[in-house]
């Protein structure tokens, strides 16, 4: 019995070790991989190791990271299904989603009211960037890419039931900035909250996590939510005031 013991700590440990070297290589693969791209350190936050290189699992690795000393420019990174052990990443999306939130911080926060908190997103397909692009400003990408998608993500605190037509001027005014890029596809949503809640870590992530405003855990009154299907109803601040929806009626 004292022997099955041994042999089972043993193999528990082995194992142990086992994983624990996988996930180091595995970790120092992805950094090195993004590290030769782009000339700059990552930090790894976590990664599912799918089937690993050698599975005959299809999965294979995904990950999340960051820029190092940039907590907020969070991107994925999925391992290619038909090339294992390259990895394609969307850093450069994430990147350039910054620095236009950067570059148009003024005008938004013009039409915010106090305390409101915004992240600026681009999305376009995989195969229209790669790190040959890096060099490249957010404003240079969207001229030579329009069939792409940038997303305004806005929370406002209320201490109640929001006077939706009290925000509307600013929404629609941040409407029109967004359609203004010139981006074939362009969406603002603005997010009522209440003012006790804390949803930092949502708005940081939200470019790689896949919650909307009905699945996030905290305490909301409504939505307004417009994008470039309704581009020609929103035509005044009064059209945004028929685009809130509470979360009752989403």
């Amino acid at each position: 019995m004292q022997l099955k013991k041994r042999l089972l700590i043993s193999l528990i440990i082995v194992i142990a070790i086992v994983i624990g070297t996988g996930c180091m290589n595995v970790e120092k693969k992805l950094l090195a991989d993004l590290e030769s791209k782009y000339d700059k350190e990552f930090v790894i936050e976590h990664y599912d190791k799918g089937g690993l290189f050698y599975s005959s699992i299809p999965k294979g690795i995904t990950a999340t990271a960051h820029i190092k000393g940039e907590e907020d420019v969070v991107f994925t990174i999925r391992e290619r299904t038909r090339e294992k052990g390259t990895f394609n990443d969307s850093y450069l999306l994430a990147r350039w989603g910054k620095e236009l939130e950067v570059n148009l911080a003024e005008d938004i926060e013009k039409n915010l009211p106090e305390g409101a908190e915004y992240r600026v997103f681009l999305r376009s397909a995989a195969d229209t960037f790669d790190e040959s692009m890096n060099d490249l400003q957010a404003e240079e990408f969207i001229q030579s890419n329009q069939d792409m998608a940038v997303v305004l993500l806005v929370s406002i605190k209320v201490l109640n039931e929001p006077d939706v037509e009290a925000y509307s001027e600013g929404i629609y005014n941040l409407y029109k900035l967004i359609q203004g890029l010139g981006t074939e596809r362009y969406r603002v949503s603005v997010g009522f909250l209440d003012e006790s809640e804390d949803i930092s870590n949502f708005l940081k992530t939200a470019f790689v996590n896949n919650i909307g405003w009905d699945n996030l855990n905290a305490k909301m009154y409504g939505v307004a939510y417009i994008d470039e299907r309704f581009k020609d109803s929103i035509t005044n601040s009064d059209a945004v005031v028929e685009r809130y929806k509470t979360m009752e009626e989403r």
